[in-house]
């Protein structure tokens, strides 16, 4: 059966200082027989000058309502670097869809053998990697045990997707009023209204390494388990509020997903 598969980039997030990620990168796009470019993140010390007019918009008491503290300037960082590269993936006039890759990743498989069995005609986000179960329907089975599924929602992780110009084009509208890490809000398909699809088991390993002597260590580590100081009892009842919305939204996504063919 033929298949729809569109012309990718393969686009790498490093930060230019970050040389041994950059070479564990490029080492790994070379035993893949991957052509890669990589896109500069932002960091919590250019962000103001790469981003100034999205930080204008930047609510914190906002994400502070829903996350119950502000975000790491490494988060934001983070988010920053996405919200761009959806603008050049939008610009790029040479590609239809970017594989956006965290400089940290161990893929698991061939990426261009797994992309060549999957028919892209109705998928315009592809997760690659996640940190946590999410409901799924099992759509194709593919080679090497893996299987193309959709989502319900998303897997909270971003070190590899696929995402097509209209995904681009609908994530950036949805992330003008950032509320949550990045990840949180690509995560929420029942609200930007963009299916998620994902290859499972993950094709792509992206493992949160602590040791701060080894060279892939993590620049952003464990986020805060702890709220911010002096949140009043009304703000936390907000907080409760919004997360039992979203549990019910997930739980509507979840047997949507059942429902449908």
């Amino acid at each position: 059966m033929n298949v729809t598969t569109p012309h990718f980039r393969y686009v790498v997030l490093n930060i230019p200082s970050s040389v041994k990620r950059r070479e564990h990168m490029q080492e790994i796009c070379d035993k893949q027989q991957l052509e890669v470019t990589f896109f500069p993140a932002v960091t919590p010390e250019d962000m103001h000058e790469r981003a100034s007019t999205f930080l204008k918009n930047y609510d914190v008491e906002k994400v502070a309502r829903r996350v119950g503290r502000h975000l790491l300037d490494q988060e934001l960082a983070c988010a920053l670097s996405h919200i761009l590269m959806w603008q050049a993936c939008l610009d790029d006039a040479e590609s239809d869809a970017w594989v956006i890759l965290e400089d940290d990743i161990e893929p698991q498989t061939s990426l261009q053998d797994l992309f060549n069995e999957i028919d892209f005609n109705h998928i315009d986000i592809l997760k690659l990697s996640g940190k946590r179960k999410v409901p799924y329907k099992a759509i194709k089975t593919l080679e090497n045990g893996y299987q193309l599924c959709k989502l319900a929602y998303g897997s909270n992780d971003l070190a590899g997707m696929v995402i097509t110009k209209k995904a681009a084009a609908r994530l950036l509208q949805y992330s003008q009023t950032l509320d949550n890490a990045i990840d949180e809000v690509v995560d929420r398909s029942f609200e930007h209204g963009m299916p998620i699809y994902g290859v499972l088991p993950w094709p792509v390993d992206a493992p949160v390494i602590l040791d701060t002597k080894n060279p892939l260590v993590s620049e952003i580590g464990l986020r805060p388990k702890k709220n911010i100081a002096g949140i009043t009892c009304k703000h936390r009842i907000l907080m409760k509020l919004i997360r039992f919305q979203d549990s019910l939204k997930k739980r509507k996504a979840t047997i949507q997903l059942k429902l449908s063919r």
